[in-house]
C-alpha cells in the first residue's frame, strides 16, 4: 500500500465516518422532538380526562338538582326505573309477541 492509496483510504472512512455523525446526529435530534410530541400528547390527555371527569361532576349534580325539582313539585321520578343506559326502545318492544307462536303447544 502506497503512500496515496492510505491518504485516499483514510479520507473516505473519514468521510463515511462524518456522514454517520451526521445521521446520529440527525436521529437524536428527531428522537428529542418526538419526545416533546409525546410530552404534549401526555399532558393534552390528562388535561382533557380531568375536564371531562370534572363534567360528569357537573352532569351529576345538574341531574341531582333536576331530581330535588321534580321532588319539589310534587313528582315522582322513581316511576322510571335507572337503567345502564344501554337500552333501545321501549320495554314493549321486548315482551313475547303472541302472533309470532305459529303453533299451539
Amino acid at each position: 500500500m502506497d503512500k496515496e492509496m492510505y491518504k485516499q483510504l483514510t479520507a473516505d472512512y473519514m468521510r463515511r465516518e462524518a456522514k454517520l455523525l451526521i445521521t446520529v446526529s440527525e436521529l437524536k435530534d428527531k428522537m428529542e422532538g418526538l419526545e416533546f410530541q409525546l410530552a404534549s400528547v401526555k399532558q393534552q390527555f390528562y388535561h382533557d380526562m380531568r375536564n371531562k371527569q370534572m363534567e360528569v361532576v357537573q352532569l351529576t349534580m345538574e341531574n341531582a338538582n333536576l331530581k330535588d325539582q321534580v321532588l319539589d313539585n310534587g313528582g315522582d321520578y322513581t316511576q322510571f326505573p335507572e337503567t345502564d343506559g344501554l337500552e333501545v326502545g321501549s320495554p314493549s318492544d321486548y315482551e313475547e309477541d303472541k302472533q309470532l307462536n305459529l303453533f299451539n303447544d
